[in-house]
């Protein structure tokens, strides 16, 4: 935790904490790593990836049960800016077909037949919380693939949203272009998706 690194989009951190969640198999365990993320009350840059990578690690420590991980997050952590676990959790669903999940974990919580899925599924917690994070992340699935990012499938997306959901789905539209010019290391991507 001394030595959290904020480069590479948290990269390092992602995977110390998801190696470290995803080998635990006791409550006590994955306590006291969620209790670090509240020790960084000055921080607020290495608190928020810390909630947010307990996302990532808690859907590999529960093989990829969105719902029951959705719930850990919730009973885990309270403050304002618990719903960054919702976002790791939700962010590592769509790596799997985006294919940069954890090798040999498949998930049950995409459906090619319906592009919205898990957003509409009654088995995720219907707290708009939960739902406006669930359709934010879900535009880096309706983008894909970043060589060649579609922000009019996401805009698609995005109107089909329930209404509350729509000012932060369009925020992940701009998260989503920017992922994508992050991923490819064009300055040119980011302004054609945003301006095209």
């Amino acid at each position: 935790e001394k030595i959290i690194d904020t480069r590479c989009q948290l990269g390092f951190y992602h995977g110390i904490m998801e190696a470290s969640l995803g080998n635990l198999t006791d409550d006590i365990s994955v306590r006291l790593i969620t209790q670090t993320c509240s020790r960084y009350p000055d921080n607020p840059v290495h608190r928020i990836g810390c909630q947010h990578v307990l996302g990532h690690g808690l859907m590999i420590n529960f093989n990829y049960d969105l719902p029951r991980t959705l719930e850990r997050c919730r009973s885990l952590v309270s403050d304002k800016i618990g719903r960054l676990c919702y976002f790791g959790a939700f962010m590592e669903n769509v790596f799997v077909p985006l294919k940069v999940s954890v090798v040999g974990h498949p998930t049950l919580w995409i459906d090619d037949d319906d592009p919205d899925f898990p957003c509409t599924s009654d088995d995720i917690p219907r707290d708009p919380e939960v739902v406006n994070v669930c359709y934010f992340v879900q535009t880096l699935l309706w983008g894909a693939p970043y060589e060649d990012y579609n922000s009019k499938k996401v805009v698609a997306g995005c109107l089909r949203a329930p209404k509350d959901a729509r000012m932060l789905c369009f925020q992940g539209l701009g998260f989503g272009a920017a992922s994508a010019e992050a991923a490819l290391s064009e300055n040119e991507v980011c302004y054609n998706i945003c301006f095209t």
